[in-house]
């Protein structure tokens, strides 16, 4: 299964991008002159021409005409004749004849110097224009017309010019951006109206924007919603428009840049984030030059060459050094020789008057170009310490201590998980607090839990189902905050929603989320905001939470579970969910237990490993994919040390060896593929490791020396080793 995410291009952009380099993690100075003079320098020796960036891929033209693409290639959208990724650019194919180029979300279309048109990729709506439905992976003529002018490739759609001035669309029109009056979709390209003095274009997500040559401003689709081209106010001074998924950014003639559409994360550079249904003025400057609208963010130019972006920035994509949100303008770096920007999905690229490319932003496809990915399918080190004593891994961020009590956390902080007193993402670790004085910690899916060696339990992130059992579901915490007043939590777990925690009575205790009685406490639907016990019982050793589920072993060794059951993750027979703790089975030789996403597995005395529930990805390890509410033995072998229950995915060791299995699109088995495994198979050959942890669609393990490798997604950072994003412009060498 691949998770896809889409995005557009917008044409006729021009902006900058500075170069503050960086290191580990953090942003360096921009008067370290003397590193970026050896980096520009560097560039002279690159010449691109023109550049676009799409969903998650980027095409350019070199000075010499020939185009290269890199990032997700899925659909064959980077045009070389196969569907592998690239982190660097390659060619399409030898000609050296391209003269423009338009990115779109999982789709490609270029101009040659004859006015041919050609588009490549994704094809699931008619975006190639060239009649059929099939995906294109080398470039295929858009009919046999040689008069185009211009093209513009958005989301699932495209639009041209010709010559003549006339305009034509093709592709989706389900929220009649193609303009022709219909929401039906187009295979070939369609005339839009009558009119011959269209100047300029731009496609985005699910609407379309163009330049008339007296200066008025059109636009059509679900921004507008309008089937046909209708005019933008009453000025008659537009130069130029930029279209991004669902908000708009143009020029005027005085040189001010006007924004309208969704603002939910600042794109409109308004100092806020209310959506406008009109344009709105950004600043009070007369002295930009363009400007980009991407997919959730803007980038613009000043006539001085100067470089500034605004709007959604959790990958990097302003390139301003950091994660935060911007909702105005922010100047990016100190350089003013840029040339052209073009802001995309989740990243963007600018280009020097020299004619250096630089990009920054998201890397999870290679779409920056800089010959690295941010995913592993193999096991990647965190960094080089070598005294990481244990680590959790959440939904889409970890964390970890060390053996002088610290801890560290890294990954999505949307919800302030990672309890550093921000929301910033963080793709290195980074330490939470200044206290040295955590003995244990658990992520969960938005937020995390961690004990202090009084006895205390603190937990932080998202609040909204209780789930940080502070007595209230109102506010988000980002750094640490007590649970009750109690000294006396043993060990605990983070699930979905919900959290768990044994006491030295040996009584568990339960709050948050309990919509399938996940709690064990009785109760269906009745929310705790605060610690509530679950059943008398006092004789509980250990407790594990999955996403809506949570099971517990007794100190005589019977394993009991409770909650969500729809795929038999209980293990007790039945697929009813449970709002008490029933028990698995009648044994009493249960070791160890984890509880996934919608299955678990625990460990026997006798070394032998038992799975049980959800199996679509074949994480039970049974060499099927059908869901068993009963536990299943994987094997024959005794020798299993320990397991650890992901998302939709298994990783357990013995002898020291590392073993998973399951789903593994994202390559979270670690075993250098991106196959679903349905029974274990070995990550690798290395026989030290000492402590693994599955996450969502990523995996960490710790090595018998203290240090942490993790492997699979990494958009968010989960993987803790610097390469998920980048905050800074990166050159974008050809090979």
């Amino acid at each position: 299964m691949r998770i896809k995410k889409s995005g557009w291009v917008l044409l006729g952009i021009a902006i900058g991008i500075c170069m503050c380099g960086r290191d580990r993690g953090n942003v360096r100075s921009a008067g370290e002159g003397s590193d970026q003079a050896r980096q520009i320098s560097k560039a002279a020796a690159e010449s691109w021409d023109k550049f676009s960036t799409g969903g998650r891929h980027s095409c350019a033209i070199a000075d010499d005409g020939a185009l290269w693409c890199w990032g997700y290639n899925y659909y064959g959208q980077l045009g070389n004749g196969s569907s592998a990724d690239q982190v660097s650019p390659v060619q399409v194919g030898l000609e050296k004849n391209w003269a423009s180029v338009s990115a779109g979300g999982d789709h490609t279309c270029a101009r040659k110097n004859d006015s041919s048109l050609w588009c490549f990729g994704r094809n699931d709506r008619g975006q190639l224009g060239d009649g059929l439905g099939a995906d294109k992976k080398d470039p295929t003529r858009v009919n046999l017309d040689s008069d185009w002018a211009a093209i513009s490739a958005g989301l699932t759609h495209s639009c041209a010019k010709k010559n003549q001035g006339t305009l034509w669309c093709w592709g989706d029109n389900s929220h009649s951006q193609l303009g022709d009056g219909a929401n039906q979709d187009r295979w070939s390209p369609v005339r839009i109206g009558k009119a011959t003095d269209w100047k300029s274009l731009s496609s985005g997500g699910y609407h379309t924007c163009a330049v008339k040559k007296d200066h008025t401003l059109w636009c059509w689709g679900s921004t507008v919603s309008a089937s046909k081209p209708a005019k933008v106010g009453k000025a008659s001074s537009w130069v130029s428009v930029s279209s991004g998924r669902e908000h708009i950014c143009a020029k005027m003639t005085d040189k001010s840049i006007w924004c309208w559409g969704s603002n939910n994360y600042g794109q409109l550079g308004r100092g806020n984030n209310t959506d406008l249904n009109r344009p709105a003025r950004v600043g009070r400057s007369k002295d930009w030059a363009s400007v980009s609208a991407g997919g959730y963010h803007s980038c613009a130019k000043k006539t001085n060459g100067s470089l500034y972006c605004w709007g959604r920035n959790q990958y990097g994509q302003t390139g301003v050094g950091d994660t935060g949100v911007r909702y105005s303008p922010v100047r990016v770096g100190i350089y003013d020789n840029w040339d052209s920007v073009s802001a995309g999905e989740y990243h963007s690229c600018a280009k020097m008057t020299g004619g250096s490319l630089w990009c920054f932003g998201l890397n999870n496809s290679g779409q920056i170009g800089i010959g690295e990915v941010a995913n592993k399918n193999s096991p990647s080190p965190v960094d080089s310490d070598t005294n990481w004593s244990s680590l959790s891994t959440g939904y889409e961020h970890s964390c970890a201590r060390k053996s002088d009590s610290t801890i560290f956390c890294w990954g999505n902080n949307t919800s302030g998980q990672l309890g550093l007193g921000n929301n910033l993402n963080q793709d290195l670790p980074t330490r939470a607090g200044s206290l040295a004085e955590w003995v244990s910690i658990a992520s969960g899916w938005y937020h995390t839990c961690a004990k202090k060696n009084d006895g205390t339990l603190w937990c932080w992130g998202n609040n909204a189902d209780g789930q940080l059992g502070i007595g209230n579901n109102l506010i988000i915490k980002n750094n640490p905050t007590l649970v009750g007043s109690d000294t006396n939590w043993d060990s605990f777990t983070v699930g979905g929603y919900h959290s768990c925690a044994l006491k030295t009575t040996g009584a568990i205790w339960c709050w948050g989320l309990n919509n399938d009685g996940q709690l064990g406490d009785g109760t269906t639907a009745i929310n705790r905001i605060a610690p509530a016990q679950t059943g008398l019982d006092a004789d509980w050793a250990r407790v594990s939470d999955g996403y809506r589920h949570s099971c517990a072993k007794k100190i005589d060794g019977t394993l009991w579970c409770w909650g969500a059951n729809a795929y038999g993750q209980l293990g007790d027979g039945t697929n009813d969910d449970k709002n008490t703790p029933v028990q698995v089975g009648a044994l009493n030789t249960w070791a160890e237990l984890s509880a996934g996403g919608g299955h678990s597995c625990a460990r026997k005395t006798d070394g032998t490993l038992w799975c049980w529930g959800y199996n679509y990805y074949g994480q039970i390890g049974d060499g099927t994919t059908s869901d068993k509410n009963a536990p299943t033995q994987l094997g024959l072998d005794p020798d299993w040390q320990s397991v650890s229950a992901g998302l939709y995915h298994t990783c357990g060791l013995k002898a020291g060896a590392l073993f998973c299995w399951g789903q593994n699109s994202f390559g979270q088995l670690g075993d250098g593929a991106d196959i679903d495994q349905l029974a274990p198979v070995q990550s690798g050959s290395d026989t030290d490791w000492a402590l693994v942890s599955a996450g969502s669609d990523y995996s960490c393990a710790i090595k018998i020396n203290g240090t942490i490798f993790c492997w699979g997604n990494n958009s968010l950072g989960q993987l803790g080793d610097g390469t998920a994003w980048k905050e800074n412009p990166q050159l974008v060498n050809k090979p």
